[in-house]
């Protein structure tokens, strides 16, 4: 069984973030190929009493990246032909790109599962849940997935062709948590966060095996500060 909170692959922060929680497959192993699309979802998270902290964040699904957005800053999320997967997060109002290589998303045990950055949860979830109806997201089909993973409960609506979740939710004695689908849509919107590399070609470069070096320095501060707050690098909050 997955483990509790190994469901969400990444929700931003990484975003993205959780999805280092996710069961890797095998090296060499092919990925299977997503449909590009691009997506808008709204996420609360709360200890399940009155109003909790609400956020928005993009999701655009290419062949071969993954953009994750928020207002602070963008994630790039790129695997090559031979499989590894590299991390690049691009402040825009800081003029600042800081860039993980593979070998260092392994080294601090942030590389994630291609797969699980594709779909956001990990598919894997489902087959712990009970299928208890059908549903729909304009127009197109879902399943509805309902049951308990160690002391959550959780729910999941998941849009089978597309591969993604329509709303996510859990629930435990101490805190609540609920992933929506505002909008989804073949190419991102003029006024989406994006990584904009050509934009960020002059920005200060910064390797991410730097940072615990550099903890002094305001910006690195509040990249911490982001990660906190969003759960960076797979770890849920």
């Amino acid at each position: 069984m997955i483990k509790r909170r190994a469901f969400i692959g990444l929700l931003m922060g990484s975003v993205l973030g959780l999805a280092a929680l996710a069961v890797h497959g095998a090296e060499g192993e092919a990925a299977p190929a997503f449909v590009p699309l691009a997506a808008k979802y709204e996420e609360s998270r709360g200890s399940g009493h009155g109003s909790g902290r609400v956020s928005r964040w993009y999701f655009v699904r290419g062949v071969r990246q993954v953009e994750l957005g928020r207002a602070a800053y963008v994630e790039l999320w790129e695997r090559d032909d031979g499989g590894e997967v590299s991390w690049q997060r691009i402040f825009h109002d800081e003029r600042k790109l800081i860039a993980y290589t593979p070998g260092e998303l392994r080294t601090q045990r942030r590389a994630p599962a291609w797969e699980v950055l594709n779909t956001i949860i990990d598919e894997r979830l489902l087959i712990s849940l009970r299928r208890v109806g059908s549903a729909s997201f304009n127009g197109r089909q879902a399943t509805r997935y309902r049951g308990q993973v160690g002391e959550e409960r959780i729910e999941v609506i998941w849009l089978e062709k597309e591969k993604l979740p329509v709303e996510v939710s859990r629930r435990d004695r101490h805190h609540a948590y609920r992933l929506r689908l505002l909008e989804l849509r073949a190419l991102p919107g003029r006024d989406w966060p994006r990584a904009d590399l050509a934009r960020a070609a002059d920005y200060e470069y910064i390797d991410g095996a730097d940072l615990g070096d550099r903890e002094y320095d305001p910006f690195v501060r509040k990249v911490l500060a982001v990660d906190e707050a969003y759960g960076a690098g797979g770890h849920a909050h």
